[in-house]
C-alpha cells in the first residue's frame, strides 16, 4: 500500500551519534529527555512509567484496544494523536482492518487523499476547516499489523521521538481527542436545546455540574458545533420526523387521536388530542376558548391550544393543533378534527376573538353552540377609541369598565344606564361605540347570565379573568329573593349556581339559617367534584408525557444509584476510594467485555438516539413554506392600541410643558 502519509514515517529517526541529552520538566510540560542534534534539531522523548510505553511486537486482541493503548500512553506522555491511513480487506461478508497506523495529532495531513464519503453521514458533506492544532511535521507513529493466520494485531513499528515539547495531561483536555463531545454530553445538550437554553447557558450549567471547566473537555464552540448538527441532522425531514412520531404515539398509546392535512407535499394543518385530554373534555367542556398565537415556529405556523378549566379552577388541554393560515378552511378543518375526536360533543359557550374567519368557522362547526366574543380583547381598544384628556378618558373608562363587567344585571338595566353614560358624555355620534353596543349580545356578560357556566371564562385570557372572576362572586351588594323547606331548592337572584357551578355565599347563608349543614344533591354539579376524571389521568406517563422506554429507565436508576452512593459516602475519605475503585474495576470490566464500535458512535446513530427518532426513508410531506398571518407585522415587536394611546398622550403633555414654558 502506497501512501505519501505513511511513506514519510516508515524509516526511523535516525538521530546521530553526534548528540547529548538533558532532562527538562517545567510545570506546564512533562518530564522528558530532549536530544539535540549538532545542526540545532531537538527531538523530544517522553518520561513515563514502567510498562506504558509501547514496544514492538507486543500483541493485542483487537484493533481498538490496540488504538486504546497507544492513546492511553499518549495522554500519559502529554500529546494529541489522530488515526492515519488503514489498510482493509473484505473476507465473506465481514470487513477486517489489517493495518492500522496512529499518528502524533501534529503530524502532517495529506491534503491529496480523498475522504470516502457515506450518505448517512453527516459529516460527509462538510468542508473542511481550519484547526488550532499547529502542525510540526512531527514523524512519531505507531504502527499495527493484523498478524498471519490470527485474529490478533502487534506492533510491527514505533517511532518515539517527537519534534515538538509536551503538554501535561491536566491541560490536554481542550485537545482534538479530548473535545470530542460523548453520547451523554450530546444528550445534555439536546435536552437543554429542549429547554430553550442555549450553548452558552447549557455550557456554563454543565460546568457546575462536572464541578469545573477542566471536567466537561470542551468549549461553547463545541456545544454550539453539537446544536447546528442536530439542526442539520433533521434538515428538511422535520414535518416528516413530527408526523412519524405521532402516528407511532397513536398506535402505542390508548385512544390518541392525530391528524394532518397535506397539500402538494406541505403539511399545512395538524391536530392532535390525547386520551386525558378526551377525558378533561368530557368533564370540563362547558365552556371552550379559542385563540391564536402567532410565530410558534420557524415556519410561522399558528398554535391553537384548546384550553378549559378543571374543577380546581386550573387551566387544562382539550387538544391543539398547528395551522398554516388564518383562512375559514383552515378553521374549519381544525374544529371538525376537534368535534370528531371528542365524539361530537359540543361545548356550551364558546369564546373567541373578533376575527372574521374565526367566527364563520365556528358557527360553520358549533351551530349547538352559543358564541361570544372576548371581552378582554374589546375592552383593550377604548383608550385608543375614545378621545379626549386624561381626567375624561380615566373617569369614562371607569364607568363603562363598571358597566360591562356587571354579570348581576339584567340586559334591559344594561341598554339603560348604556344611554345614560352616551348621552352624558355625548358620544351619541361615536361610531365604535355604536358598532360596540350593536353586537353587545354577544360580549355583554348580562346577556349570558341564564346559560350554565357563562361566566366560568369571560375572555379568551384565562389568567387575566382569573382575579376578576372571584371578585365578581364576592360582592357585599348582592341580593336574596328564596327558600323551599320541601325539596331544600334554593333560588338567588345573583343566579350564582347557574353560572358558575356551585351555590353563591347568600345561598349558604340562607342554609346555615334554616340548620341545613349539608349541601342538597342537586347543588353539586360534577364538574367539581374530585372525581370527576379517573385517577388514571395523575399518572407519570399521562402528566408528564414521559416516554417510558427499558433504556431511558435503565439509564435513569444507573445515574440515580451512582448519585445516592456518592452522597451516602460523602465526607469518608475511604470509603469515596473505595467507591471509585469499584466504579473503576466496573468501567474496566464493561470496556474489556464490550469493545469499542465506532458504528454505534457515528453521529447519525447518536442522532437518531437523542431524538428518539430515525431517519425517515423517504419524505411523504415537508414543512410549509412561510406566509404572513394577520396581524405578523414588520417582524417588529407588536404594539397594542393601549401602548398607542398612552405614548400619544405622553407627547401631548411634553407638547404642553413646551408651550408654557415658551410662554
Amino acid at each position: 500500500m502506497a501512501d505519501p502519509e505513511i511513506d514519510n514515517l516508515n524509516s526511523d529517526q535516525n538521530i546521530g551519534d553526534n548528540i547529548f541529552v538533558t532532562t527538562m520538566d517545567h510545570p506546564e510540560s512533562v518530564a522528558s529527555n530532549v536530544y539535540e542534534t549538532p545542526n540545532g534539531t531537538r527531538y523530544w522523548t517522553p518520561i513515563v512509567p514502567h510498562g506504558v510505553k509501547p514496544f514492538l511486537k507486543a500483541r493485542f486482541t483487537t484493533i481498538e484496544q490496540a488504538v486504546a493503548m497507544y492513546d492511553e500512553y499518549a495522554q500519559l506522555a502529554g500529546f494529541g494523536t489522530r488515526l492515519g491511513t488503514s489498510k482493509k480487506v473484505k473476507i465473506g461478508n465481514e470487513v477486517i482492518t489489517t493495518r492500522r497506523y496512529v499518528l502524533c495529532s501534529r503530524a502532517p495531513v495529506n491534503k491529496h487523499k480523498h475522504k470516502e464519503t457515506n450518505p448517512d453521514d453527516i459529516d460527509s458533506t462538510s468542508p473542511s476547516r481550519r484547526s488550532n492544532v499547529k502542525v510540526t511535521d512531527c514523524k512519531a507513529c505507531v504502527k499495527f499489523r493484523r498478524i498471519k493466520k490470527s485474529t490478533d494485531y502487534e506492533i510491527y513499528g514505533f517511532v518515539e521521538q517527537h519534534n515538538h515539547g509536551f503538554t501535561s495531561p491536566e491541560n490536554l483536555d481542550l485537545s482534538l481527542k479530548q473535545r470530542k463531545l460523548d453520547f451523554s454530553t450530546q444528550e445534555f445538550i439536546a435536552k437543554c436545546r429542549n429547554a430553550n437554553l442555549g450553548p452558552t447557558k447549557s455550557h456554563k450549567v454543565h460546568v457546575a455540574i462536572k464541578g469545573g471547566h477542566h471536567n466537561v473537555h470542551s468549549t461553547i464552540v463545541d456545544y454550539k458545533n453539537c446544536g447546528r448538527d442536530i439542526r442539520d441532522f433533521i434538515g428538511d425531514r422535520d414535518a416528516q420526523m413530527i408526523i412519524d412520531k405521532f402516528k407511532a404515539r397513536s398506535e402505542n398509546k390508548v385512544n390518541y387521536t392525530f391528524d394532518t392535512h397535506i397539500d402538494d407535499m406541505e403539511l399545512h394543518l395538524i391536530f392532535w388530542c390525547d386520551g386525558v385530554s378526551k377525558l378533561n373534555y368530557e368533564a370540563f367542556g362547558d365552556v371552550l376558548p379559542f385563540d391564536a398565537t402567532y410565530h410558534t415556529n420557524m415556519y410561522d405556523m399558528i398554535f391553537v391550544p384548546f384550553t378549559g378549566v378543571d374543577h380546581h379552577k386550573k387551566c387544562t388541554i382539550f387538544g391543539a393543533g398547528l395551522l398554516h393560515n388564518e383562512t375559514i378552511e383552515s378553521y374549519t378543518w381544525l374544529l371538525q378534527k376537534f368535534l370528531q375526536a371528542h365524539n361530537g360533543k359540543q361545548p356550551l359557550l364558546i369564546l373567541t376573538d373578533q376575527d372574521c374567519a374565526m367566527k364563520q368557522a365556528v358557527a360553520n362547526v358549533f351551530d349547538k353552540s352559543i358564541h361570544k366574543l372576548c371581552m378582554w380583547h374589546i375592552i383593550q381598544k377604548f383608550p385608543a377609541k375614545i378621545k379626549g384628556n386624561d381626567k375624561r378618558n380615566a373617569e369614562i373608562k371607569k364607568k363603562f369598565h363598571k358597566l360591562e363587567w356587571n354579570v348581576y344585571i339584567k340586559p334591559e338595566t344594561f341598554e339603560k344606564r348604556w344611554h345614560l353614560l352616551i348621552a352624558e358624555y355625548g358620544l351619541e355620534e361615536h361610531s365604535w361605540l355604536t358598532e360596540m353596543y350593536s353586537i353587545r349580545e354577544q360580549w355583554i356578560p348580562g346577556y349570558f347570565r341564564e346559560i350554565p357556566m357563562c361566566t366560568l371564562m369571560k375572555t379568551t385570557s384565562r389568567c387575566e379573568s382569573a382575579n376578576h372572576l372571584f371578585k365578581s362572586n364576592s360582592s357585599p351588594h348582592n341580593t336574596l329573593v328564596t327558600f323551599n323547606k320541601e325539596d331544600l331548592s334554593v333560588t338567588c337572584k345573583c343566579m350564582g349556581f347557574t353560572r358558575n357551578g356551585y351555590l353563591c355565599r347568600h345561598v349558604f347563608c340562607v342554609l346555615g339559617h334554616h340548620n341545613v349543614h349539608k349541601i342538597p344533591t342537586q347543588y353539586i354539579h360534577p364538574r367539581w367534584r374530585r372525581d370527576a376524571i379517573p385517577s388514571s389521568v395523575y399518572s407519570l406517563e399521562n402528566r408528564l408525557s414521559i416516554e417510558q422506554s427499558s433504556s431511558g429507565r435503565l439509564w435513569r436508576n444507573i445515574l440515580d444509584n451512582l448519585e445516592m452512593c456518592r452522597d451516602r459516602v460523602r465526607g469518608k475519605i475511604d470509603k469515596l476510594e473505595e467507591l471509585d475503585a469499584q466504579v473503576q474495576a466496573l468501567k474496566d470490566k464493561i470496556f474489556a467485555e464490550v469493545p469499542y464500535d465506532p458504528e454505534v458512535n457515528k453521529k447519525v446513530v447518536v442522532y437518531q438516539e437523542i431524538l428518539l427518532h430515525a431517519i425517515p426513508e423517504e419524505l411523504s410531506c415537508t414543512a410549509p413554506k412561510k406566509i404572513r398571518n394577520k396581524g405578523c407585522g414588520k417582524h417588529k415587536r407588536p404594539v397594542g392600541s393601549k401602548e398607542i394611546a398612552i405614548k400619544k398622550l405622553k407627547k401631548k403633555r411634553e407638547e404642553n410643558v413646551v408651550f408654557v414654558g415658551n410662554g
